[in-house]
């Protein structure tokens, strides 16, 4: 009914890109026409980032990312993606905890990127600096699925089974 609608197709494209089955190529082109209809969307940019990761084509999803940051030096979400991005695909650590952190600095009440953060900073040997942003996340978010993931983490890293299951059933 709404051919010419930006929202419709990132909708459809989440639903496309998300879907137990997933279709990543139909979601591609639906956030690609997303993009057409409105090319200052930062949420079609990083959606398009996304998919091409999704696809394992890593190295074009991160200039996605980056499209993003020069649009809008202000977003957010672009640095928890570049953030990811070194995390996961290219396991750069170090690098990933400074565009996540940079994450946590614009948006300091983003639950999932404080738990991250703090996960990150586990896979990097500082559980001190990790405990602290864990803990900000489940002062926020106490039910928050990531924040008491990161917390069982956390747990299981000191050791203590019993706070680690406790969480771990609040994740369930």
């Amino acid at each position: 009914l709404s051919p010419n609608s930006s929202r419709l197709h990132m909708e459809f494209g989440v639903f496309l890109a998300t879907v137990p089955a997933a279709r990543y190529e139909e979601a591609l082109a639906s956030f690609e026409r997303a993009l057409e209809l409105d090319p200052l969307s930062l949420h079609a940019i990083g959606w398009i980032g996304d998919v091409l990761n999704m696809l394992g084509r890593f190295d074009e999803s991160l200039v996605w990312y980056e499209k993003a940051l020069e649009i809008d030096p202000d977003y957010a979400w672009s640095y928890s993606l570049i953030g990811y991005h070194h995390w996961l695909d290219s396991g750069r650590l170090d690098e990933a905890a400074v565009w996540i952190s940079k994450t946590v600095a614009l948006d300091p009440g983003d639950t999932i990127s404080l738990s991250n953060l703090g996960v990150l900073l586990l896979d990097l040997g500082d559980p001190d600096q990790a405990e602290n942003w864990i803990v900000r996340s489940i002062e926020l978010g106490p039910e928050n699925f990531y924040a008491n993931l990161a917390m069982q983490y956390l747990h299981l890293y000191k050791g203590d089974e019993a706070a680690a299951l406790e969480h771990g059933r609040k994740v369930y």
